[in-house]
């Protein structure tokens, strides 16, 4: 019998099939990419990080007092804040305020939080509040005798926003170590696999 010649299809799949096997599927990103990646969520990871740390309530101690004789004009706009799912619009208030050796300016409680009873202030009835005066928040707002915004709460509000920008920080951190540990790897087996060649 005659040896039959391949058809110029089966030449084809053939080549096909070869290209497919020498052809690479998993390529690898660039050095330059995973630097870039890695120092970038470690430049964000650091911010986050800061971010959380200086977001840090104040003990009680540190706040400045803050009195109001009532009635007191309130602004109530809508302003966004927040990061990451818990990032939207929230409505505050806007009391403007002198605190102890401070100038007059507009302080607002945490978010989502609320000084209550303000629009049922009389006149001549006093206010005190405990604020913050760099950052311009109220912590704590009483008035005879009456808790309108507690310390405990403003507190517990504060910390949480501070505790989550620190774990986001931290975890950006954490990715930028694993890109550039894993970069670090790759090259030093690079240079064993080389070391080895040249033997």
């Amino acid at each position: 019998m005659r040896p039959t010649n391949p058809s110029s299809k089966q030449l084809q799949s053939a080549s096909k099939a070869e290209t497919r096997k020498s052809t690479p599927t998993d390529r690898k990103p660039s050095d330059a990419w995973i630097v870039t990646v890695g120092l970038g969520a470690a430049g964000f990871g650091l911010f986050m990080a800061l971010a959380g740390w200086f977001a840090w309530p104040l003990p009680r101690d540190r706040l400045t007092v803050a009195e109001h004789v009532g009635p007191i004009s309130i602004e109530t706009p809508i302003v966004s804040g927040g990061i990451g799912r818990n990032r939207g619009g929230y409505r505050t208030q806007l009391l403007p305020l002198v605190a102890s050796g401070r100038m007059l300016r507009t302080y607002a409680p945490p978010r989502n939080l609320w000084v209550d009873g303000l629009e049922d202030i009389r006149w001549g009835q006093p206010l005190r509040f405990l604020v913050d005066p760099d950052a311009g928040l109220v912590y704590e707002a009483t008035s005879a005798g009456k808790t309108l915004l507690s310390y405990d709460r403003s507190f517990a509000n504060l910390s949480e926003s501070a505790r989550n920008r620190s774990l986001i920080g931290l975890g950006f951190l954490a990715f930028a170590a694993w890109q550039l540990g894993t970069l670090l790897y790759r090259r030093r087996q690079d240079r064993s696999a080389s070391g080895m060649s040249e033997r």
